[in-house]
């Protein structure tokens, strides 16, 4: 937080003559969050930097770093007031990304107001900004989202302002124990609920899962509770595919509401299945009945894709099934079926392999089968041709090779799935050989 950034910044034990800090905050859209990127440039060596004592005192500190240069240095914890870090570097530069403490910000009429240091002013301490050996050059910048804009600014200590758009400079030189107030409002009067509040959510589920992640945002904090009616629509239907809310509440003084997603699991194949959410209406609610209800609310699609693999078969697993003829005599067909557990939800195309000791001289293998959308099963013939030849042992044996189609997400065999038929030699034939 700010605050602490003054009273934990940088005390350097050694004298030196030159000390230059910039500090940059870069606003976030909800006007709470922020990213602060800070660097210290002296001509001496070594940075010191007074932490609370504590043994989580380091760790605090960091907390919110993402980055930092140099990333290597040293804690002292021998002094009986404080824990000193060192950094040995003549530049210290951090990258932090902070939400504002309670106090440091207020909403009032639409405008906010930032109060870099909101505890009494110490007598004959530091405070705010400061530095042992004051600021040669101190900068505060501020830069904020395209739909604010700046209303007024200070400091406690003399220096030069400078506004250009969305940035705002503070340059002092040979300052200390700075504070600032920095005053934005959104630039423009919102028509559309979808200029103050946003949904998004996570890409993608697992059928069967809850999605997570989803949150209602609003760009700034309301007296009242906002209750929003949601409406899922898209390729997945509510009800069966997913569970959508129906009624999501941002209670006041928030600015947000996370809420989930039960999507069902089903024994369906959908490749392209997705759903988004969207803001069906509010409920009347004054400080904002006047803001149009838009179709840009929208969550990120969310895509609910199949189960990966299931180890084992479930109540969602359809099977597939062969009734065979086991013999069959030349110059005779043999009757054949396959049947699913359940009706199919597209063609279903099977394709059969072919071996044994007969060949396709002997008999007519079908290859290629298909079970309409919405039957269950197929039935098929294999013809055996006639010959002159005694063949004591002549068989074939088919298996399903692969099956396109049926949109089951779990089709197995169940059964078994190589078929064996044994071709008997037809004794009526004058030609056969004894």
């Amino acid at each position: 937080m700010l605050k602490k950034l003054l009273l934990l910044y940088i005390f350097v034990t050694a004298s030196f003559s030159v000390v230059i800090s910039e500090n940059i905050i870069f606003l976030q859209d909800d006007a709470t969050h922020y990213a602060n990127y800070s660097t210290t440039r002296t001509d001496y060596k070594e940075f010191n930097i007074r932490l609370k004592k504590g043994k989580n005192s380091l760790r605090k500190y960091l907390a919110p770093i993402v980055h930092s240069y140099p990333d290597d240095y040293r804690l002292n914890k021998e002094d009986i007031n404080y824990d000193m870090l060192t950094y040995f570097s003549d530049e210290l530069s951090t990258l932090k990304i902070k939400k504002f403490k309670d106090g440091h910000i207020s909403y009032i009429n639409g405008i906010y107001t930032f109060s870099s240091w909101i505890r009494p002013v110490p007598q004959d301490k530091h405070y705010g900004f400061w530095h042992n050996k004051k600021f040669y050059e101190f900068y505060y910048i501020w830069v904020l989202p395209k739909k604010y804009e700046f209303v007024a600014y200070k400091s406690n200590k003399i220096g030069k302002w400078k506004k250009r758009g969305n940035t705002l400079v503070y340059k002092g030189r040979n300052v200390n124990d700075l504070t600032f107030n920095i005053s934005y409002k959104i630039r423009y009067q919102p028509h559309k609920l979808s200029d103050i509040l946003t949904i998004f959510g996570t890409k993608s589920v697992q059928e069967g899962e809850v999605a997570k992640g989803y949150k209602a945002q609003l760009n700034t904090s309301l007296d009242s509770d906002l209750v929003i009616n949601l409406v899922c629509d898209g390729i997945a239907q509510d009800g069966i595919d997913m569970q959508c809310p129906k009624q999501i509440t941002i209670p006041k003084g928030k600015q947000s509401v996370t809420f989930k997603v039960k999507t069902i699991d089903d024994n369906l194949s959908e490749k392209n299945e997705f759903f988004n959410i969207r803001v069906d209406s509010i409920k009347p609610n004054k400080e904002v009945s006047y803001l149009r209800v838009d179709n840009k609310i929208s969550s990120v699609n969310t895509y609910i894709y199949d189960e990966i693999f299931r180890y084992a078969p479930d109540e969602h697993t359809v099977y597939m099934s062969i009734k065979s003829q086991p013999t069959i005599k030349e110059g005779n067909s043999g009757k054949y079926s396959i049947t699913l557990s359940q009706k199919a939800i597209d063609d279903t195309i099977i394709y059969l392999e072919y071996g044994g000791s007969a060949t396709d001289k002997d008999y007519i293998p079908v290859k290629k089968l298909t079970i309409p959308k919405g039957k269950q099963n197929v039935d098929f013939t294999i013809k055996i041709k006639k010959d002159t030849i005694v063949e004591l042992k002549e068989h074939f044996r088919f298996f399903i090779s692969d099956v396109e189609g049926s949109g089951f997400e779990d089709l197995r065999i169940v059964g078994e799935n190589s078929i064996i038929t044994q071709i008997l030699d037809n004794k009526d034939n004058k030609n056969d050989k004894k």
